[in-house]
């Protein structure tokens, strides 16, 4: 018995491959043994006759085309065919083949019928050995397949929760690497330019050419190189993000192996998709809270304003409740004072606290006083074009970015101006409505009529 599971141990490991050249050994001049493995024919053994490489790239095609393709009425068939395809010594070829493999035996000259039925006798054994290679082909496949069920499962699990985006790319190259095993995997951000460094093992990014500029693209599996040497795939998530995940493989991958790059990129996608659409909801739900409360400070500020009963008072709560309300970091304010005939500066704003400063005028004559702006950005307008022509006489609006006239529909009553970051355009709204107000409430307190003067603090 154990004579037996030795004889059988060795023909199923590859011993029936050896006992094939041994029997041709002496029938015939020489033999080349090949195998289809894709689009090509792998060497599997020689026989009287050097070889320079191990594989015959793309002739598998040419090989099995030669040959009947009819159903299989036994666990194997032997059949000879002759062979013009080769423009070498080989003219016939022997061909043993089961359900789903095949093996060739490529002859100078063509095998008369006692050789084929000799022949058939250690075909048998070869059956054996080949139909165990695919047992246990099919057993490892079943063994990823389970494997890659189970990756599946903790996926499923994590990748739709709330994740930021640098989580959610470190979580996605985490599931590939550990669950497929690729030489490297890393993530690349488009940013309309260059490809950029999300998270990963390489992190010099390809250039944006070819996939990577494309606009529409599925997140499905693409070669991007398939050499002996190395096979780079990629998985485009271009909703909403234009993410690309790069990995490397020292071999093709298996097709189990791309059907879960794919499902992983379909879920990707759609966890990218729904955090995005949640990340937009939570801004805007913020922004109209935000709004409301604007319109809210908007609306006490003015009913605070309406209820001063001084100029001085008045204007010193508008600047502090300005400040406030632009969230800007500097600004003051000018008024026009009719005695004078100039705009005198009221009083400068820095953090919480107000205080006066130099007392410099800007004369300018009444007539040019009114052009009718509610807003000017000093990054595109000079200060001199704001005020005619006239340049400032303080040094501190060098530094403002922004104004906002007291307009009364009439002429130029002040201004207030600001520095610090830029206001958004719901806070500039109301900033322009409370330069408004303040613009008619100033005609409580100045009369233009009879000129008199009044003196800033």
């Amino acid at each position: 018995m154990d004579k037996l599971y030795d004889q059988m141990s060795f023909v199923l490991s590859g011993g029936a491959l050896q006992m094939l050249v041994d029997f041709l050994a002496p029938r015939v001049k020489s033999a080349l043994i090949v195998c289809p493995k894709g689009e090509d024919l792998d060497i599997l053994d020689a026989l009287n006759v050097h070889i320079d490489e191990l594989v015959l790239r793309g002739r598998a095609g040419e090989l099995t085309s030669v040959f009947p393709n009819r159903p299989l009425t036994d666990k194997f068939e032997l059949a000879q065919a002759g062979i013009e395809i080769f423009d070498t010594q080989w003219k016939w070829a022997i061909r043993i083949r089961g359900k789903l493999w095949a093996v060739y035996i490529l002859l100078q000259d063509r095998a008369d019928d006692t050789l084929l039925m000799e022949i058939s006798q250690t075909a048998g054994l070869v059956a054996l050995w080949q139909t165990h290679l695919q047992v246990e082909a099919m057993e490892e496949r079943l063994s990823r397949l389970s494997y890659t069920i189970l990756a599946t499962k903790s996926t499923l699990a994590s990748v739709f929760e709330p994740m930021p985006l640098d989580n959610c790319a470190e979580f996605i190259t985490g599931v590939l690497r550990e669950s497929l095993f690729p030489i490297s995997v890393s993530i690349f951000k488009d940013n309309g330019k260059e490809l950029a460094f999300l998270k990963g093992d390489a992190h010099t990014p390809p250039l944006r050419e070819g996939i990577y500029t494309q606009t529409y693209l599925p997140p499905t599996p693409v070669f991007t190189r398939n050499t002996k040497e190395l096979c780079e795939v990629v998985i485009p998530l271009v909703e909403p993000y234009r993410l690309f995940c790069v990995t490397q493989w020292k071999g093709v991958p298996t097709e189990e192996t791309l059907n879960f790059m794919e499902l992983l990129g379909n879920l990707a996608q759609r966890a990218l998709s729904i955090q995005y659409l949640r990340l937009e909801s939570g801004k805007e739900q913020k922004q109209v809270h935000a709004d409301e409360f604007l319109l809210f400070s908007l609306s006490k500020a003015m009913g605070l304003l309406s209820r001063q009963k001084n100029l001085e008072d008045f204007l010193s709560l508008s600047i502090s409740i300005f400040a406030e309300l632009t969230l800007v970091s500097r600004c003051f304010v000018v008024v026009w004072d009719s005695g004078a005939s100039a705009y005198v500066p009221f009083a400068y704003h820095e953090g919480s606290i107000s205080s006066p400063f130099e007392s410099n005028v800007l004369t300018v004559p009444s007539m040019f006083r009114g052009n009718g702006e509610f807003f000017v950005d000093l990054n595109n307008v000079d200060f001199s074009d704001f005020i005619n022509g006239h340049v400032s006489p303080w040094p501190e609006m060098s530094d403002m970015r922004f104004v906002f006239p007291f307009w009364d529909g009439a002429s130029i009553e002040g201004f207030i101006a600001a520095t610090g970051n830029d206001i958004n355009d719901n806070r500039l709204a109301a900033s322009q409505i409370l330069a408004q107000f303040v613009a008619n409430g100033l005609k409580k307190f100045l009369d233009r009529n009879t000129g008199n003067s009044w003196k800033a603090l």
